[in-house]
């Protein structure tokens, strides 16, 4: 924040113009910054989970075929 002691010179020896800025400057830097929205992230695709207990022994051994294949 400026105070007296941050004027090069005195205020009454500034023009109207020099005035106007300088009153511009200090309600500009007073002013909270805008509140950005955040960006959304790029979300990686999830995996469907798999219930393992509930999978019968042909479709586990379907499964791991296929998990083999991928490699």
């Amino acid at each position: 924040m400026a105070d007296l002691n941050d004027f090069a010179s005195s205020v009454s020896d500034k023009s109207n113009e020099e005035l106007t800025e300088l009153l511009r400057e200090i309600r500009l830097s007073r002013r909270a910054p805008a509140k950005s929205t955040p960006s959304k992230k790029s979300s990686k695709a999830k995996e469907p989970k798999i219930d393992l207990d509930g999978m019968s022994s042909g479709m586990a051994a379907k499964l791991l075929a296929q998990l083999e294949g991928e490699k």
